[in-house]
C-alpha cells in the first residue's frame, strides 16, 4: 500500500454522480479543461435531467498531479465555507456539503470525525457539486500553487518512491507498451507482464502495485527504466523509430501488430564469407553455420530466440496433435538458420511425431519416433524438411506433438526456437 503526506490515492472509489434539486448535470457537459487537464479516463453515460444521475463510470485516474491538487485544496484547514463560496464562487449548496463532508458531523475539522477526501472522485460525489465545481476548484487550485510539481513525491508503493513524472511515465509505459517492451526491453518478470496485460487500462499507481508479482522488484524495475528510458525497440511504424532506423518485422498474419527498430544503413562486413573459426566483425553474426559448411555475415539482430514456457499434458491418445506456438517479430525476411530445443519428459519418446510449422504452413519433421530406431531422443533439432529459406519467417511458429503410437504419458515443459534471418 502506498503512503504519501499527500494523501494516499484511493483506487477503489467507483464514481457516483449526484444531481441538483433543479436537474441534474449531464455528464455529457463536462468541462473540456477539467477532462484534459486531469487526464481522466471518464465513460460519458447518457442521462435524463429529469431524474438523478445514480451511474456508475470507471474509476478516475487517481495519481493525476491536477486531480491531487484539488484534494489537497479541499482538506486545507484554512479552506472554509467562505473560501469556496466567495473565492472559488462555488454554488453555496456545494461549498456546504464540501466542508460538511470533511468536518464530519461535529461540524469542527481536525477532530476523529473528519472525512478528509481521498481523491477527485469522492469530491465530485457530494450532492450538488458537478462539473462546473470542479473547474472551479481546479482553477483555484492552481492559482493557489496547491498542483503538486512534476518532481514532488507521489508517494511509496511497496518500498519505492515515485515522483509525479515518474508514475506517470510508469503507467503511461504499462498501460501502452507491448508485452515485448515490458517483458524484454524493462526487463520486468514474465508473470508481472501478464497481470499487467490482463489489468489495463491501470488507474494509478496504488492499483499497480496491488497487481500479482507486481511487488517492489518490478517497480523499482520501471522506475528505473523511466529514470534513464533507452531507445525504444518495439515499433508499429517506421515514424515510431529513430531517423536511423527502420521498422522491421511486423508478421504478416497478425500474430502480433509490433516489428523492431533496426538500422537502416547496412552494418560494415554485411555479406562476408565466415566460419567457425573466421567470426564476423562488431555488431554482426555468422549465420548459415546449421547447414553444415561456411557462413555469411548478417546484422547482429537478425537472430533471435523465442520460447513458450506453457506446459502441456501429452496423453496417450491425441487424435489431434497439442500444438503449441511462438510468435517471431522483428526479423529479417526469411529465415536462415532454424534450430529447436524441446523440453519434454514422456515414458516412450518413440511414440511420438513432433513437427514444427512455420508461419506459411510448411513443415519440418523434428522428431518421427516410431521410425527413428534405437535413437535416443536428441532434446536439440536443426530444421530442415520442407521450410523453404525464401519464404515468410516473421509471424507465427506452431510445434505439433503427436502421440503416433498411443503409448505412454509425458509432458511438454517448454520449447525454444532459435533462428537467424536474412533477406530476400
Amino acid at each position: 500500500m502506498p503512503n504519501s503526506g499527500l494523501g494516499e490515492p484511493r483506487h477503489a472509489q467507483i464514481l457516483n454522480f449526484l444531481g441538483d434539486i433543479g436537474g441534474v448535470v449531464c455528464l455529457h457537459v463536462l468541462l473540456m479543461k477539467l477532462l484534459a487537464a486531469l487526464s481522466l479516463p471518464l465513460i460519458l453515460t447518457a442521462c435524463d435531467a429529469s431524474h438523478d444521475v445514480t451511474e456508475s463510470s470507471k474509476p478516475l485516474t487517481q495519481d493525476a498531479a491536477n486531480a491531487i491538487g484539488v484534494t489537497r485544496l479541499l482538506n486545507d484547514p484554512s479552506t472554509s465555507f467562505e473560501i469556496l463560496d466567495d473565492d472559488v464562487a462555488l454554488d453555496r449548496r456545494a461549498a456546504r456539503n464540501l466542508i460538511a463532508h470533511r468536518d464530519g458531523s461535529d461540524g469542527f475539522y481536525g477532530t476523529s470525525d473528519d472525512d478528509l477526501f481521498d481523491d477527485i472522485a469522492e469530491a465530485d460525489a457530494v450532492r450538488y457539486v458537478g462539473p462546473s465545481a470542479l473547474a472551479k476548484l481546479l482553477a483555484h487550485a492552481e492559482a493557489n500553487a496547491y498542483i503538486p510539481g512534476p518532481e514532488d513525491l507521489l508517494g511509496r508503493f511497496d518500498g519505492v518512491t515515485f515522483t509525479f513524472a515518474e508514475a506517470e511515465s510508469a503507467l503511461q509505459l504499462c498501460n501502452n507498451e507491448s508485452e515485448g517492451v515490458l517483458d524484454d526491453e524493462i526487463g520486468l518478470d514474465r508473470r508481472a507482464v501478464t497481470s499487467i496485460l490482463d489489468a489495463r487500462p491501470i488507474s494509478g499507481m496504488g492499483e499497480l502495485a496491488s497487481l500479482y508479482y507486481v511487488g517492489g522488484s518490478a517497480l523499482g524495475t520501471l522506475k528505473a527504466y523511466v529514470a534513464q528510458p533507452q531507445a525504444r525497440i518495439d515499433c508499429r511504424g517506421t515514424a515510431e523509430c529513430p531517423s536511423s532506423e527502420v521498422c522491421e518485422g511486423i508478421p504478416f498474419d497478425g500474430s502480433s501488430e509490433f516489428g523492431k527498430c533496426r538500422p537502416l544503413a547496412n552494418i560494415p562486413g554485411v555479406g562476408d564469407d565466415c566460419s567457425i573459426n573466421q567470426p564476423c566483425g562488431p555488431n554482426l553474426f555468422c549465420g548459415g553455420l546449421t547447414f553444415g559448411g561456411g557462413g555469411m555475415c548478417i546484422g547482429a539482430w537478425q537472430q533471435d530466440t523465442f520460447v513458450n514456457t506453457t506446459g502441456r499434458f501429452i496423453p496417450q491418445q491425441t487424435p489431434q496433435p497439442i500444438a503449441t506456438s511462438v510468435t517471431v517479430r522483428g526479423q529479417a525476411t526469411v529465415p536462415f538458420d532454424i534450430t529447436v530445443d524441446i523440453d519434454l519428459s514422456h515414458d516412450d519418446p518413440h511414440s511420438l511425431k513432433i513437427v514444427l510449422f512455420d508461419p506459411n504452413g510448411t513443415d519440418a519433421v523434428l522428431w518421427d519416433g516410431p521410425n527413428e530406431g534405437s535413437a535416443s531422443f536428441p532434446r536439440s533439432f536443426v530444421a530442415l524438411g520442407n521450410i523453404s529459406r525464401d519464404d515468410t519467417v516473421n509471424g507465427r511458429w506452431v510445434l505439433r506433438i503427436t502421440n503416433e503410437s498411443g503409448s505412454g504419458l509425458g509432458t511438454l515443459h517448454s520449447w525454444t526456437l532459435w533462428l537467424s534471418s536474412n533477406f530476400d
